[in-house]
């Protein structure tokens, strides 16, 4: 591919004979560029690995000059790890093009491939070069928010822990409504969302591992009714 010879053979044959067929090798990582016989193009004559070179025309002691010139079948393939649309990291690597490739999932901690293996043929469109795996993750970040009822004014967040994918969202634990001084405590959240989406029946969901948990909790301020007795002073 380099214009450096990858090989050189010299056969015998005896005068008179007609043709001689020769092999026509396949390299690993090379393809067939052409083949030239006294440097004419035979390039097409090639079939099955073989090329048949006719010898009618050469005199005794003569020789007939076959090149074979290979070049580069190698392509970039591309793997990408991706999550939520994002990329978590990706590696080029190169691949011989019309062979089928295995392709693993890269190792990203704390999230999971599914499918964890594909397979890749390259070829020569650089779009069709490109393996992507799709990863959810292991456990979910739980946010919990706190909101006053009136106004709707965050008051404060906190980390509700982690909810593990294909589980249910339990607001137990750091999830709970917290305590807060002069406040009434909710019995249940305002909302849950996933990925920006409410979630409407907490009950009969399961967490997919795409995406934040946020819980937000909406507190009434605590009141209590004052009389005031006014007295005339003699």
């Amino acid at each position: 591919p380099d214009n450096k010879t990858l090989f050189e053979s010299r056969e015998s044959v005896t005068h008179g004979t007609a043709s001689k067929e020769v092999n026509v090798f396949t390299l690993p990582g090379l393809k067939l560029a052409s083949a030239t016989v006294g440097g004419t193009d035979k390039t097409n004559a090639v079939a099955n690995g073989k090329l048949t070179v006719n010898l009618t025309s050469v005199t005794k002691g003569g020789t007939v000059e076959v090149v074979l010139t290979y070049e580069s079948n190698m392509a970039n393939v591309t793997v990408k790890a991706m999550y939520n649309g994002q990329p978590l990291q990706s590696y080029t690597t190169s691949l011989e093009k019309g062979i089928t490739a295995t392709i693993n999932a890269p190792s990203v901690p704390g999230y999971t491939a599914d499918p964890s293996i594909k397979t890749v043929k390259p070829g020569d469109d650089p779009t069709a070069n490109t393996v992507t795996f799709t990863y959810t993750k292991d456990n979910g970040n739980v946010t919990v928010v706190v909101v006053d009822k009136d106004g709707n004014k965050e008051l404060y967040r906190k980390d509700g822990g982690t909810v593990a994918r294909d589980s249910n969202i339990n607001l137990t634990g750091d999830a709970k409504a917290p305590t807060i001084e002069y406040y009434t405590t909710p019995t249940a959240p305002k909302s849950v969302t996933v990925n920006g989406t409410k979630v409407n029946d907490l009950t009969n969901y399961t967490y997919d591992g795409v995406g934040d948990i946020i819980v937000t909790y909406e507190y009434t301020r605590k009141t209590q009714d004052v009389t005031i007795i006014k007295k005339n002073v003699a």
